[in-house]
């Protein structure tokens, strides 16, 4: 039994197991640079652009763009338009 709770599907299939606990430990909408963050045992560090509006779309924003390496996030672009969403997993 995985993280104190059971739950299964029709089948009896068990879906806790399915599921990878994450949790978001940062929410960038501004500018570009360098971010590092406190490693957490056991988990990555991961980033994804949320591109909803872009250029692409006819907006004119630039898409933001995000890499991790460890524990270190380096970003550009960001905005409220293409914000970039932080979490380990």
């Amino acid at each position: 039994m995985a993280y104190g709770v059971q739950l299964f599907d029709s089948n009896g299939i068990n879906l806790v197991d399915r599921f990878v606990p994450s949790f978001i430990v940062d929410y960038i909408i501004s500018g570009s640079g360098t971010r590092t963050y406190a490693g957490v045992t056991g988990k990555t560090l991961n980033a994804s652009p949320l591109n909803y509006i872009t250029s692409i779309n006819g907006v004119g924003t630039t898409p933001s763009a995000v890499s991790v390496s460890g524990n270190t996030l380096t970003f550009s672009n960001a905005s409220s338009e293409c914000p970039i969403i932080v979490y380990y997993q």
